[in-house]
């Protein structure tokens, strides 16, 4: 297993990090509890709609942090003065999504 790289450290196999999947219907919440494994293919969650996701049109937001959120939310987007520090707690996602877009 490949180490999860971030710009100055890595979280070796084992070691704890965190995922965000944010937008999603309030009704996924019903589906799985905190630590159920899910086996590979089977649905995780449904999109929630346009009125859910405070008027953004359906989509997910999946995120990783190097670091235990405070709450039930990582900033998705920071300000130049914060993305330094941000580029340090959040590795990029296609480390564990695969590649996401085709050029």
């Amino acid at each position: 297993v490949k180490p999860l790289k971030g710009r100055s450290y890595y979280i070796e196999a084992g070691e704890l990090y965190w995922g965000l999947y944010g937008h999603l219907s309030a009704s996924s919440l019903q589906l799985h509890s905190v630590g159920d494994r899910i086996p590979f293919g089977n649905k995780i969650a449904m999109l929630g709609t346009q009125h859910e996701n405070g008027g953004w049109a359906p989509h997910l937001h999946f995120q990783l942090s190097f670091t235990k959120p405070k709450g039930f939310d990582m900033p998705g987007v920071v300000s130049l003065a914060e993305r330094e520090r941000a580029l340090d707690l959040y590795p990029d996602p296609r480390q564990v999504l695969g590649p996401l877009y085709v050029t």
